[in-house]
């Protein structure tokens, strides 16, 4: 497993999830800025090619886009822009009333998505 360490399809939920992952390695940031979230400053445009063509192959050529990932992977692992310390576990209980879930792997339930019957 490399640093990503998932599966990314870009459809509905997952496109947002794409956009804070891409923010948060992007090479357009202000640097030591708070409203940074890429808190290591990485700069590469390489990657930032790489994530771009990924995303352009995501509707036409899913299969593609899967492979190019794997690719900006394998570079940010090499990298290695961040060291994780900790793999966290979040367990969620939903029940049946509850709709429109959607989980960010930051901030965890998004509730402003959530709603209940």
């Amino acid at each position: 497993m490399g640093f990503i360490g998932m599966r990314l399809i870009l459809t509905g939920t997952s496109r947002k999830i794409f956009a804070s992952f891409r923010a948060s390695f992007s090479s357009s940031f202000l640097p030591a800025s708070q409203e940074n979230t890429n808190l290591a400053e990485y700069c590469s445009p390489g990657a930032d090619a790489a994530m771009g063509r990924a995303e352009s192959l995501a509707t036409s050529d899913p299969g593609g886009a899967q492979r190019q990932w794997a690719e900006v992977d394998r570079m940010l692992t090499d990298a290695a822009p961040w060291a994780p310390l900790y793999n966290p576990r979040v367990p969620i209980a939903i029940g049946a009333r509850v709709g429109n879930y959607e989980f960010h792997p930051f901030w965890t339930v998004l509730l402003d998505q959530l709603w209940v019957r």
